[in-house]
Formats: C-alpha cells, structure tokens, sequence
C-alpha cells in the first residue's frame, strides 16, 4: 500500500529587480529569497510490501501460490518537517560594444543551505562510533548533536559563484550573418523529496525488511519478533531506553552532501539566405558535476557465508544502508544543424 500521503508544503518567495538602461549599456540587479517547508506524513507499506521469486520451488509462480516470498518489508508511520533557505543574488550587463557586437555579462551568487528536520530526523552511519544522544544505538550509528554534528549534518557552501558569459557578432555588419555563443555556471537545489527515506530510520521510524522469511507469508517475522504495532520515543526518557530492531535499515545524506553545479555553453553560425531562410550551424555541450544519486554503502559481501543480510560489510547490526549523495557527474556534447523558413 502507498497511501495515503500527507505532503503539506508551504513555500514563500520574495524576489526585485533593478534594471537600468544607461547609454551602451542595459544593467539588471536582482535578488530571490526563497523559504521552503514541508509538513509530511506517510504510511508508506504500512501493510506490508511482498515480493515472489524463484527462490524455494525454482519458480516464482510456485513460490507465489505457496506463500513463500523473497522479501517481506513492512514500514511504520513516518513523519518529517524539513525546511531550508534558498538565496540567489545577480548581476548583469547587456552591453552594446558597436553595431556589430553585443556582450551579455553577468554574475550570480547562490549558497546553499542543507535542510533542517524542525525534530532533528536524519542519521548517518560512522563506523566505530557510538551515539550519545541514543546511548543504546547500534556501534555505528550517529545522529545531529553527536560528535559536534550540525542539526543538519552537513556543510552549507557559501562558495556557489555563478559566471555568466554571452556575446552576438555581425562579422559583415549587414544583418545576414551572426555568430553566437555563451556560456553559464549554474546549482541547484536538493528536492525535498529525498527527505522521505530518511524518516523511516529508528526510532524515528522503523523499516523492516526481511529477506527469505523462513515462516513465509503466515509468519513472516518468525525468528525475529513482530515490532508492529511500533511506537517512536516521545521523550528523552524513552530515548534512553528505546531497545533496536537489528538489523538496523538506515538511509543518509552523505556527511559531503553538496547542492549541483551545472555548466553549459554553446557556439552557433546562423545566416540568411533566399531572403527568407536562415541556416544554422551549432555546438551545444553541459558538464554536470555533485548530481544527486543513492548507492548502497553495506552491500553483501560476496562468497561469505549465511544470507545476505549476514553477509554484509557491517554485520550484523546492519542491514541495507542507501547514501544519498552527490557523486554524480555528467558530460553532455552536441552538434546541431536546421533549416527553417
């Protein structure tokens, strides 16, 4: 079951402009200023997500119509309150050098501030250390105010400088030909959506995935013990003495999260000919860099004994364990030619 799904989103926006037209040149000054909030509440799974494979008979259908599944996962309510500030300032001039060239020059800064759970939602797995603030956790696991970690548990990047570089030229001067060409540094900002996961983390939550389950789909928790109904602590008390379904599923932001940075550029021929075409010869290219992607950070080891979960890097307190992170890296490079009339 995926429903139902409380998103209650707030967002607030201020933004002005400055422009100002001053002989050969046309200058703009420009500042955003965004405020977003999410009030969310899933009860994604609550009844449980079954998965059938080919793993007891040899086939799936058999394993499906003997109730003998390959994964069994079932997820508690889970609520989060991100929040997070979104700052963009610019500078720009369109500046008429002659009557055959233009430069558009320009500049934009945006920092980047990580979001903010207003419960302090979000964990990360550092091996070899022990959590102060949940002193019955699992070795390994940390969460905002332990070791000096920020509420967020990652850095804002004040750095975020944008160039901006434009330029139009008529080499003949007589309006048939133009050669363009520009480039851009842009970032971007993390979706709120990728909160979502991180809600599911004990004692926030509680993900329960069990693979195999020996009593299948009558008794899926057998050896385990049936968490559910589950109960998050609500006070400092009950923190202390919140007692840990292992193996403890866990999603993160990596502790070097960062916000994306784009690059993109393009040169372009254009001319008239006939009177009323224009032919246009291009090279269009983008280079991503920081891409948001997930991976999984406890895999199985393969060749070791015992199932997977037994077989992992941090067993046996771990099981799966997603780092949301910014490793991603992208190039992107094009020639484009048109005819239009």
């Amino acid at each position: 079951s995926r429903f139902p799904l409380n998103h209650f989103r707030q967002n607030f926006q201020f933004s002005n402009t400055l422009s100002w037209n001053k002989g050969a040149h046309f200058l703009k000054l420009g500042v955003d200023v965004r405020r977003q909030i999410l009030d969310m509440q899933e009860l994604f799974r609550g009844d449980p997500y079954i998965r059938f494979g080919n793993t007891w008979t040899g086939e799936a259908a058999a394993d499906l119509m003997l109730g003998l599944p390959l994964q069994f996962e079932q997820i508690a309510e889970a609520h989060n309150f991100p929040r997070t500030w979104e700052l963009g300032f610019f500078a720009q001039d369109d500046w008429k050098v002659n009557r055959k060239l233009t430069l558009n020059l320009g500049v934009r800064w945006d920092p980047w501030f990580p979001f903010l759970d207003e419960a302090d939602k979000f964990a990360q797995l550092w091996p070899g250390k022990q959590s102060t603030k949940f002193p019955t956790a699992p070795t390994g696991v940390l969460f905002p105010g332990d070791e000096g970690l920020s509420r967020s548990m990652l850095q804002s990047a004040w750095g975020n400088v944008g160039p901006r570089f434009g330029f139009a030229y008529d080499p003949a001067g007589d309006g048939k030909t133009s050669i363009r060409g520009g480039y851009g540094l842009f970032y971007s900002q993390v979706r709120q959506q990728a909160n979502n996961q991180i809600s599911t983390n004990q004692p926030f939550s509680l993900k329960l995935t069990v693979n195999n389950p020996a009593g299948g789909i009558n008794n899926p928790y057998q050896g385990i013990g049936n968490p559910f109904p589950f109960k998050a602590p609500s006070n400092a008390q009950e923190a202390q003495s919140y007692k840990w379904v292992l193996p403890l599923t866990l999603t993160q932001w990596n502790p070097n999260m960062r916000n994306a940075v784009i690059q993109q550029w393009n040169l372009n021929l254009q001319r008239e000919f006939f009177s009323s075409w224009i032919g246009t010869l291009a090279y269009v290219g983008s280079k991503g860099n920081h891409l948001f992607m997930t991976a999984e950070m406890n895999p199985g080891v393969y060749g070791r004994p015992g199932n997977l979960n037994q077989r992992r890097v941090y067993a046996p307190n771990f099981a799966q364990a997603t780092d949301q992170s910014s490793r991603g890296n992208s190039n992107y490079h094009a020639f484009q030619a048109s005819v239009k009339d």
